[in-house]
């Protein structure tokens, strides 16, 4: 039996203000269906008809269909005289004023309200040529839709978060996901949910006279549902607007469903803090937390108090929106005239500015700042900024004024290699650095290399080498260069022999010069202290200056002074690693890391709780694989530093799995291992995951857990020569794991998940070259690995198929596409003989990224390489029951689903609400199972990285 929507037969509702006919009509009616699910006691019993019919009148819309014959509970009096008006109207005799013009205007869905008492709507008299044209075409077709943008576009329906476990919303970033909402989760019909207090029910709409009796197509199942509260994707029409692009829900925050270890002794982040400055009663604190390579977060931490009080300072791009991941600033400077921040990522220098040290605005690449550019030293001058650093073996020189960088690397000191570290008082300058000269003695030439002091006295356009001497027992090279009260200041190594020959004794210390031009240097003071060790750091402001100094053990001891002379104890940091140094009018500001790898900040010798600071810190949580299997879907990542595993019945419910070996501070914190897991497979013999462990002194090793229901999950044992557990598949012949044993490829196979078979090459060269597989995945003809090989130091892309999972031969890999010039694959998928392998690839210099993939139509025999168009990266991809689903990300940093039938053609999807707009988003994760397709992700700003969660049908 089939079923069509209501605007379809051209009925209007007559109890509500909301025009429930035209191409929108059927959008308007779901929402209502959805928004107002009936009462336990408003769904009759017995009857699929009766329960949807309650549905479509409890939520304000008029019930347009006769109840079938065997259905049937009205009075046959009060049916007959519906049967007589439904013929007289089919006839033409009665005009219905059910047939309005049709409406041309397309509006975007609103939100589902409360239906208020109606007032009846006035009967427009339909024209003669209008009746005729009724008559010979009954169901108008819509209006074109108008062109709407990527972003905008509306996605095949989606189930979102259950109303049980509400989460933060999302950040909508079209005005479709901003009107998604959560649906009530499923239950049994015999126990349907009940509605909310707080929204009353429409009243029942009362059956409008003369209604047809034609053939209904609307989903009876779904009405079903709806209709005993239970969730569903959505009901749409067979044809016009809402057939071609049905609502979707968009992607939806995801950290209370992936919850973290909540009893983690650390954030399991990779945080520091290199540079700190003050002026006056503002200091600013910079550094970078790093969650993975290419996805470090650029941090400014601001006190307008003298350092009291913190907050973490916003990021922005040139054009004010979510800053490039990436960047980690190094070097600092400012006062209440401007701010600068320099720093590093992939593609050279960043530059920040601020105007208050509350907004940092990272600032378009500068032609100034060159590839292979090192920027060494930052000051603050008089008429703006310089920084000093090295390229190509010479020394350059930055000055930032008017809002623009200059560049000078053809100084007149061509003696110098390079500068490192620069100090301003005023307008003069004083860089210290390297030279080398070529000098003649004897008639023998002979190259010299030492380090420097230069000055400028015209903003660095040219520099005076100047002597800084050695005196008071000073040796060695300058350490440190800063201004401070009167001038110049910079920090030598010294030491002095006392007592007779049989019982001299050593002692060191640091020596202090000052000058208050730069030219000349004399020694105003000595530290010491207890065992001294060194100068670690110097730091100066017009309050004073700051010294680090070592002590016993690797002690360290914070020193200050006001002038320059006099220097007293100012307590010790709490870390050994020290990044940055200032001297405030009230004390002293420390900044570094932990050894933990947590950000440390103190100032006037209490360390700040960082942790009170809103976005300071935050737990590392990440999805990296899913699988499902017998009505269970698995996930796997890590949080805090640790491996987790969650678990989900199929809907968008998750529970942390139960483990003994993951958590509870075992791993990720100071001096203790990082694990994290990549790859998760599920067969016969139970569940296997596997990944990698970081060790506290460097170096890696494999992980492998199993579990036999998916709920609770131990470590097991890896096999002998297993090097790195890169992926794991489940197939005809058992779990397969692959990655390297003795730095060349290598798998194991496993029925029972304890005994493991070691794989061979059943071809010479299969495994002999250096190498490693990264993915594997189950094929028409038994299994295909991917990876890459190591050719005269670069990654190549490499391939393998096997019967077993045991015999491995090396299929011919192709060659790398055009504008990558190393490269290899990191995940394969199948579908039957299709075979897909993801890329990652080095791009020539100053070329952009390119997504490239690999395909095989033959079960991993034979392979082409090819370039995904709209992609900038590949992130992850899944076999569906369609075909492939393959994630990425597009130059604009939002996630992007394509499909494909064969691997050869693609096809991308709209984009869905929340995977896109401000920040980076990138899916991480994907599984299909039982016609649902489930997706991970998350989305990183300036403000941090947060997981997000998305469920569809299989496109």
């Amino acid at each position: 039996m089939t079923a069509k929507s209501p605007e379809q037969d051209g009925i209007v509702a007559e109890d509500a203000g909301e025009d429930l006919t035209g191409p929108l009509a059927s959008r308007r009616i779901r929402r209502r269906l959805a928004a107002e699910p009936p009462r336990p006691d408003d769904v009759p019993p017995g009857s699929v008809w009766q329960a949807a019919e309650t549905a479509w009148r409890a939520a304000g819309v008029p019930w347009a269909h006769e109840t079938p014959e065997r259905d049937r509970t009205v009075p046959k009096e009060r049916s007959a005289p519906r049967r007589k008006a439904a013929r007289a109207r089919a006839t033409g005799s009665v005009k219905d004023a059910a047939r309005p013009k049709a409406e041309t205007k397309v509006e975007p869905p609103a939100e589902a309200k409360p239906a208020t008492k109606p007032k009846p709507a006035a009967k427009p008299k339909p024209t003669a040529k209008a009746e005729t044209a009724a008559k010979r075409k009954p169901a108008a077709k819509p209006e074109p839709a108008p062109k709407v943008e990527p972003t905008t576009k509306v996605e095949p329906a989606s189930t979102a978060v259950p109303a049980s476990k509400p989460a933060s919303k999302a950040k909508p970033t079209t005005k479709a996901a901003s009107q998604s909402e959560a649906k009530p989760k499923a239950k049994p019909a015999a126990k349907p949910e009940a509605k909310p207090a707080a929204r009353k029910a429409p009243p029942q709409a009362k059956p409008a006279s003369g209604r047809s009796r034609r053939k209904v197509l609307v989903a009876v199942a779904g009405i079903a549902a709806v209709a005993a509260g239970g969730a569903v994707y959505a009901v749409t029409g067979d044809s016009g607007q809402d057939a071609k692009r049905p609502a979707v829900a968009g992607a939806v925050p995801a950290d209370a469903l992936f919850a973290a270890d909540p009893a983690a002794k650390t954030d399991g982040l990779a945080q520091d803090l290199s540079a700190v400055v003050s002026a006056g009663g503002t200091i600013v604190a910079a550094g970078a937390e790093t969650p993975g390579k290419g996805r470090e977060r650029a941090q400014f931490l601001v006190s307008g108090d003298a350092g009291r009080t913190w907050r973490l300072a916003k990021v922005q791009a040139a054009d004010g929106s979510e800053p490039l991941l990436g960047d980690r600033p190094r070097l600092l400077a400012g006062d209440a005239g401007g701010w600068v921040a320099l720093g590093v990522s992939a593609t050279g220098p960043v530059v920040w500015t601020s105007a208050d040290a509350q907004t940092w605005t990272r600032q378009a690449p500068s032609p100034a700042f060159r590839p292979g550019d090192q920027v060494l030293g930052l000051a603050r001058t008089a008429s703006g900024f310089v920084a000093v650093g090295a390229s190509g073996g010479r020394g350059v020189v930055w000055t930032f004024a008017n809002n623009a960088w200059q560049r000078n690397d053809r100084l007149n000191a061509t003696s110098v290699t390079g500068f490192d570290r620069v100090a301003a008082n005023g307008g003069t300058l004083v860089a210290h650095g390297t030279f080398s000269r070529v000098e003649t003695k004897k008639k023998k030439k002979r190259t010299v290399r030492g380090e420097g002091v230069w000055r400028s006295a015209d903003g660095g356009r040219t520099w005076t080498a100047v002597v800084l001497p050695q005196a008071q027992g000073s040796y060695g090279p300058t350490k440190a260069l800063v201004t401070g009260p009167g001038g110049f200041y910079a920090v030598r190594e010294g030491q002095r022999t006392t007592g007779p020959k049989k019982k001299r004794t050593t002692t060191r210390y640091g020596v202090v010069f000052a000058s208050p031009d730069g030219r000349a240097w004399t020694p105003s003071a000595q530290l010491n202290g207890p065992a001294f060790g060194g100068v670690e750091r110097l730091a100066g402001s017009p309050s004073g200056l700051a010294a680090v100094i070592l002590g016993k053990g690797g002690a360290r001891t914070v020193l200050r002074s006001g002038d320059g002379r006099a220097w007293q104890p100012a307590g010790a940091p709490g870390t050994p690693f020290v990044g940055g140094l200032a001297a405030t009018a009230t004390g002293v500001v420390v900044a570094g890391r932990t050894p933990g790898e947590d950000p440390y900040l103190a100032s006037g010798g209490t360390p700040v709780d960082l942790r009170a600071v809103p976005g300071a810190l935050r737990a590392d949580r990440g999805v990296s694989a899913m699988d499902a299997r017998a009505g269970r879907v698995v996930a796997v990542g890590g949080t805090n530093g640790d491996a987790a595993v969650w678990t989900s019945p199929g809907d968008d419910s998750w529970t942390r799995a139960q483990t003994p070996d993951f958590g509870g501070g075992k791993a990720g914190g100071p001096g203790q291992p990082r694990r994290h897991l990549t790859g998760v497979a599920s067969g016969p013999s139970g569940w296997l995951a596997v990944g990698r462990v970081e060790m506290p002194k460097g170096g890696t090793a494999p992980l492998l857990a199993s579990s036999a229901d998916g709920a609770s999950w131990r470590v097991t044992p890896a096999p002998r020569g297993m090097q790195t557990a890169a992926g794991a598949v489940h197939g005809g012949f058992g779990h397969v794991v692959v990655g390297m044993s003795g730095g060349r490829p290598a798998a194991w196979r496993s029925v029972d998940l304890k005994m493991w078979i070691p794989g061979f090459g059943a071809v010479k060269g299969a495994f002999d070259e250096p190498g490693w597989m990264s993915g594997v995945a189950v094929t028409s003809q038994g299994y295909a690995a991917a990876g890459g090989r190591s050719v005269q130091g670069k990654a190549r892309p490499a391939l393998w198929t096997s019967p077993d999972g045991v015999k491995w031969t090396a299929a011919p890999a192709p060659t790398l596409p055009p504008g990558v010039v190393a490269g290899g694959y990191f995940q394969v998928v199948a579908n039957g003989g299709t075979v897909v392998a993801l890329g990652w690839g080095d791009p020539a210099p100053g070329k952009p990224p390119v997504a490239f993939y690999g395909v095989s139509t033959d079960a991993g025999r034979t392979w082409q390489s090819r370039v995904l168009d709209g992609a900038a990266t590949l992130s992850t991809a899944s076999a569906s029951p369609k075909g492939l689903v393959l994630a990425g990300t597009t130059p604009q940093r939002d996630a992007a689903l394509w499909t494909s039938p064969d691997g050869l053609t693609w096809r991308r999807l709209p984009a869905v609400p929340g995977l896109g707009g401000p920040g980076d988003q990138r899916v991480t994760a994907l599984t299909t199972r039982d016609g649902t397709l489930r997706a991970a992700a998350a989305e990183a700003g300036h403000q941090g990285e947060r997981s997000l969660w998305w469920r569809t049908m299989v496109p």
